[in-house]
């Protein structure tokens, strides 16, 4: 509508996991004015493997991984749950008394992530593509689950997910500006056993009008607006 001004705000990408805490859900972007006001629905945070409690998935746009826990008297702990028309669920862990086990991938956009068994982890979901920008693009990959075993190293899910790590690699961050989850990390790597921080988002708005005045720098492509950070904008 003309002369109102519209906030975007750029979520966060959310911390990693540690061995007591498991990762925390990614801050929501949003879009706030009159009419229009949208608001994600942030991303669950992945599992650490630390205790039966801490090895569930967070709930969230897209769900958390579960994480595999030595000590758990269960043989999986559950991915958290996606939130409708946002994303899907995180995988269920595998737990392994005698062994270590597999972590699962968190969910993304465009599907869950698959269940994780023995020594083998999972990829993250896949996420969705759009063509608000002009190219088509995946967004809100899910990060990847780690294994101990050094054949196996699942990759974050198309649209900015972080890999995951095994034997001897380390896991990756979600990208910058997808809303891709952060991969994670076995002390078996040569790392400690941590997950990896979240992509942060964007907001992209296709006006079809110019704007009076922006702020925040968002770049321009016809009447495409595409905020990495966020700002305002005024029509």
């Amino acid at each position: 509508m003309v002369g109102t001004t519209y906030t975007v705000t750029v979520g966060a990408g959310g911390a990693g996991s540690s061995t007591s805490a498991n990762g925390s859900n990614g801050s929501a972007s949003s879009i706030v004015g009159s009419p229009v006001s949208i608001t994600t629905v942030p991303g669950g945070g992945g599992a650490s493997e630390a205790s039966l409690t801490l090895g569930i998935g967070s709930n969230g746009g897209s769900g958390g991984g579960g994480g595999q826990n030595q000590s758990a008297l269960t043989a999986t702990t559950a991915g958290g749950t996606g939130t409708a028309n946002e994303g899907f669920a995180g995988g269920t862990s595998f737990n392994n008394p005698a062994s270590a086990g597999g972590g699962a991938g968190g969910g993304g956009a465009g599907a869950a992530a698959l269940n994780a068994s023995s020594l083998v982890s999972t990829a993250g979901g896949v996420g969705i593509a759009t063509t608000i920008s002009g190219v088509s693009t995946f967004y809100a990959g899910g990060g990847a689950g780690s294994s101990s075993s050094s054949g196996n190293r699942a990759l974050g899910g198309n649209g900015g997910g972080g890999n995951g790590s095994n034997l001897g690699v380390i896991g990756t961050v979600g990208t910058a500006n997808t809303g891709g989850g952060g991969g994670t990390s076995s002390g078996n790597s040569g790392a400690v056993n941590n997950g990896l921080a979240g992509g942060s988002g964007i907001v992209i708005i296709d006006a079809g009008i110019t704007a009076a005045s922006t702020t925040g720098s968002p770049t321009l492509s016809g009447t495409i607006y595409t905020f990495t950070g966020s700002g305002t904008i005024t029509f």
